[in-house]
């Protein structure tokens, strides 16, 4: 049963105390009773006095006198009584004290001498594990303080520099051990190099000399020691013995001379590596490249010669390698100094496990400047053919556009027949151009050429004089029926920015048949300074315009409150997929090409308006119906997504419940795409916001957008015929 030492000490120092008191109280009781002992003795024997004496013989004040001196006398004794049973009490105290307080050291002094005996006992026990380990290593383990005195080395090291035991080695230096006095003072500049800088030296190569005289070849890392305050005080040393290892290296190139002369008469890179990526062998020409020898090179790692980013994915490739039963060849590109290297790592395999790779670096800067040319020389010829593109189409588009105008309108058999001339020959031209023009632009996109020639007609409406929007029934809508025709009689503003004044006004004159209300301008800025102060239903963009293009201006618009949801259609006369992608990056949501036509103009002009209508009833509360109703083609689509929708919306709720992100999200995702296409944007714009709140994970924000979207299910359907 173990004891705390302080509890036995306080219970000890209790009963002490204890009998202490108890031997004060019995003292100084006794001390009374003597005193009172003492005075009523002098007392008896002053009565007997006053009463025996003669009367006659001595007078009053004598006896007075003499009773006061019995009294003083016993007074005097009384005190000295309590003097000396003070006197025994006190004595008795300190010592007690002075015991207590021996016990206590000695408690101290018992709990000290058992606690160093086990921090002694533990520290062994560590000493032997170390020692185990040490052993168990099969490098060479050294290890010196801060004067290059070895404190101690491994069983391993021992043998390799020629001791009995490894405790022969404390005490000895280096010159101690080592017949060579240069030898010894590089190795004691190493050990000082390491614990002034703290920083490893590794894999280095040095030459020992045995005791019978032989040299053998160490390879040797230093690693700085350090005390519990941070301090370096000595060095660590691990050493493998790589003796053989050279004489075979050297046998292998002995025996292979006409092979290694060969690879280093090459005029391209050549390495040998191992599996842990250590240089084996390598060719004059990438030890030149590197500014080194090849004998500096060997030994070392083949990823810390290369610099950042080369040295990492060599590192990558290499490890890859490892963890693999078989791999392919892999290739970096690296630039070191005026060369472009082309590097092939190609895997070394033996039994299904790599045994190291070789690395073929080839200089590739000819083909990179040639590369660099032909890029150049494309560039020039694709940017005079994107500018050729836009000079010749623009012209194209305005008299195709104005042909389609003039055709409408109640003209003589003989201009009917001239109108149809002009837009035939106006499409003949843009095919035979297209051959020789879309081509290049298929290949390299748009290249945002600016034209200034086609910069120079003023604008039709200039800012300070856009209209207000009037209120009246809009007119001729694009082939469905009448959907413009709103009960609230409301007409819908449009904003056509265009540097071309043809083009603005061919627009204008589709887009006010058509009943909309129509402002302009004339570049990026105009753009952004009308949309600054008046809010459209749709914004027609030209993509190429000199100072801000349409890409910067439609970031511009829609980073403004006002116009920062409103649909902006591209119009560009590039065909490419990349310029396509640029325009939807830059926030754009629909495109149409140049020469522009015009049922697709007016169509998609047209179903954004109606998108708009719909959120905007929805919002209200109205009744939901599909926009597309009236086109024969989306019967069976909108049946099919109102019919399914209840389930759908079930479906995400569940995946909310049951926390699967990730199935609410793919279910969401669909929602978006169906609602749009089935002419139901106020579903795509609900399942487009869950989307956001699924990535920031925002569980409450998703459940009322999802309760939401159940009672806008309750007012979707068919409309009434």
């Amino acid at each position: 049963m173990v004891t705390d030492p302080a509890v036995g000490t306080k219970c000890r120092d209790t009963d002490t105390m204890w009998l202490q008191r108890k031997k004060t109280v019995l003292l100084t009781a006794l001390a009374a009773v003597a005193v009172c002992a003492a005075f009523a003795l002098v007392w008896l024997i002053a009565r007997h006095f006053a009463v025996c004496a003669d009367c006659t013989d001595v007078s009053g004040t004598a006896k007075n006198h003499i009773l006061n001196a019995f009294i003083a006398a016993a007074c005097i004794i009384s005190l000295a009584n309590v003097g000396i049973v003070f006197y025994i009490v006190n004595k008795k105290k300190k010592r007690m004290e002075n015991f207590v307080a021996m016990d206590k050291i000695n408690e101290e002094l018992q709990f000290i001498s058992s606690e160093r005996t086990r921090i002694a006992a533990r520290l062994a026990e560590q000493e032997r594990l170390f020692e185990t380990v040490i052993s168990a290593v099969s490098c060479g383990v050294f290890w010196r303080d801060s004067n290059s005195v070895y404190q101690g080395c491994n069983e391993n090291y021992a043998g390799l520099i020629g001791l009995d035991k490894p405790e022969s080695i404390i005490g000895k230096t280096d010159f101690d051990i080592e017949a060579n006095r240069d030898q010894g003072d590089l190795y004691a500049k190493c050990d000082r190099e390491v614990m002034k800088t703290q920083i490893p030296l590794l894999n280095m190569e040095e030459t020992h000399c045995r005791a019978d005289g032989s040299e053998m070849n160490l390879l040797t890392s230093k690693l700085p020691l350090c005390d519990a305050n941070g301090e370096t005080n000595g060095v660590m040393g691990i050493c493998t013995d790589v003796t053989e290892l050279k004489k075979t290296q050297k046998e292998i190139r002995l025996g292979s001379g006409g092979l290694f002369d060969a690879i280093s008469a090459m005029q391209v890179g050549f390495v040998l590596v191992d599996s842990s990526a250590n240089i084996i062998e390598g060719n004059a020409w990438f030890a030149g490249l590197l500014e080194k020898s090849v004998d500096q090179l060997r030994g070392q790692n083949i990823c810390d010669c290369m610099s950042h980013p080369a040295g990492k994915q060599l590192r990558n490739i290499i490890e890859t390698f490892r963890l693999q039963a078989s791999g392919e060849p892999a290739v970096i590109q690296h630039r070191i100094g005026q060369k472009d290297l082309q590097i092939t790592v190609q895997p070394l395999y033996r039994d299904q496990r790599c045994d190291g790779a070789v690395l073929n670096v080839v200089d590739v800067s000819v083909l990179t400047d040639a590369k660099e040319l032909a890029e150049l020389a494309s560039s020039r010829k694709t940017r005079f053919l994107a500018s050729m593109s836009r000079q010749i189409r623009t012209p194209l588009n305005s008299i195709t556009g104005f042909a389609d105008l003039l055709e409408q309108e109640n003209l003589t058999a003989e201009q009917d027949r001239f109108v149809q001339m002009i837009a035939e020959s106006a499409k003949n031209i843009l095919s035979i151009i297209s051959e020789i023009i879309d081509l290049s632009e298929e290949e390299v996109g748009d290249t945002g050429v600016d034209d200034s020639s086609a910069h120079t007609a003023e604008s039709i409406a200039p800012v300070a004089q856009v209209r207000e929007v009037k209120r009246q029934a809009p007119k001729n809508s694009p082939n469905v029926g009448d959907p413009l025709d709103d009960k609230d009689g409301e007409q819908y503003a449009v904003l056509i920015v265009d540097d071309v004044l043809e083009n603005r006004m061919l627009l204008e004159a589709l887009l006010k048949k058509a009943g909309y209300d129509v402002s302009f301008a004339s570049d990026g800025y105009e753009a952004v300074e009308v949309a600054d102060s008046t809010k459209f239903d749709v914004i027609l963009m030209d993509i190429q315009m000199a100072g801000m293009n349409g890409l910067e201006a439609t970031r511009t618009i829609h980073a403004h409150a006002l116009n920062a949801d409103t649909p902006v259609v591209a119009m560009t006369a590039s065909v490419t997929e990349q310029d396509e992608a640029l325009c939807f990056d830059a926030g754009c949501d629909d495109f149409v090409r140049k020469p522009i036509k015009k049922d697709i103009l007016m169509r998609k002009v047209w179903r954004f308006i109606q998108q708009q209508k719909q959120i905007k009833g929805a919002r209200r509360g109205d009744k939901i119906t599909s926009f597309l109703a009236d086109d024969p083609d989306y019967q069976k689509t909108i049946v099919t997504f109102i019919g399914n929708l209840p389930a759908r919306i079930e479906e995400m709720q569940q995946a909310l419940d049951e926390e699967n992100l990730k199935e609410l999200a793919f279910k969401a995702h669909a929602l978006k795409g169906l609602g749009g296409f089935a002419g139901f944007p106020i579903y795509t714009e609900l399942a487009k916001s869950i989307e956001a709140s699924i990535k920031e994970s925002e569980l409450d924000e998703i459940r009322q957008k999802l309760d939401e979207m159940v009672d806008l299910c309750q007012r979707t359907g068919l409309p009434k015929k």
